[in-house]
């Protein structure tokens, strides 16, 4: 599954936004280890989002749906 990504940029900014996270915070910046101006080139679609960031986005969103899934399962069967 390697080459070029098929995230759109519409894609990566919803991505983002998903994960609470902006283009311009620090703590995207820190977690995704890019910096400002990169991640300003992903959401205006001069530059391409790599396939590891795309990989890393998706994992991200699928591990933060199954905790979400997870707390609600535990509160709402009492185990919290």
């Amino acid at each position: 599954m390697m080459g070029e990504s098929k995230m759109t940029t519409n894609e990566y900014l919803a991505a983002l936004k998903r994960l609470g996270l902006t283009q311009t915070s620090k703590a995207t910046q820190e977690g995704l280890g890019v910096t400002s101006r990169q991640l300003t080139r992903y959401s205006n679609g001069v530059t391409s989002v790599p396939p590891m960031l795309e990989r890393l986005l998706t994992a991200l969103i699928k591990l933060v749906a199954a905790s979400r899934q997870t707390l609600l399962f535990a509160t709402s069967s009492g185990n919290l």
